[in-house]
């Protein structure tokens, strides 16, 4: 399990951990390396109690693939990730060619129109 830590600036701690179980509304992480990207320290731990993270019932959740979302719930969810600092490329290489595959075709059919 890995646990990022962002500021507004960017990546500033990474939580590596072998196992996390949640257990009274709280993940405890056991053999956990946690890396300060902002001073390069590395410290380890035995177990650790992380209550910053949902409960594990958001792993369970269906998710709805870009291939099944509609281009209005693309266009949504392309314009929400950025937000929280995600960054998916093969979203917006979706979106761009579900908009441009229509369009194709009525530009061969005025390519193939003969001129009078």
């Amino acid at each position: 399990m890995s646990i990022f830590k962002f500021d507004g600036e960017g990546l500033k701690e990474r939580i590596d951990a072998d196992t996390g179980t949640w257990e009274n509304g709280i993940w405890k992480l056991r053999n956990i390396v946690v890396y300060d990207l902002v001073t390069g320290a590395v410290s380890r731990k035995p177990e650790m109690i992380y209550t910053a993270i949902e409960s594990s019932q958001i792993f369970s959740e269906d998710s709805v693939k870009v291939e099944e979302m509609t281009l209005t719930e693309l266009s949504n969810t392309k314009t929400d990730w950025p937000r929280p600092g995600f960054r998916n490329v093969k979203l917006s290489v979706d979106l761009g060619s579900r908009l441009s595959y229509p369009v194709i075709n009525l530009f061969m059919l005025l390519l193939a129109y003969p001129c009078p």
